[in-house]
């Protein structure tokens, strides 16, 4: 994966504002997400090493069986595009 890649993907979407990082190992894209800058980030592993899902479960993805992916989305954002439309 490339980070400058999908964050040209994004940005021909409109999506100037996300910043991007692709890592080859993390312990928790979710942990790692929140440290980006900007106001919407998106991180992407090819290792996971220990995830957390819903209700506290724990998990992994290693390497190379996947893509482990974590999304940060300000809800003022979310609440301002869902009142929008």
């Amino acid at each position: 994966m490339d980070a400058h890649v999908l964050a040209a993907a994004l940005q021909r979407r409109g999506r100037a504002d996300i910043a991007v990082d692709v890592r080859p190992s993390v312990t928790s894209t979710n942990d790692e997400v929140v440290r980006l800058p900007g106001k919407w980030a998106l991180l992407a592993a090819d290792e996971q090493i220990a995830g957390r899902g819903r209700a506290g479960r724990q998990w992994s993805s290693p390497w190379a069986a996947g893509v482990a992916m974590s999304v940060w989305v300000p809800m003022f954002d979310v609440r301002c595009t869902l009142s929008a439309e």
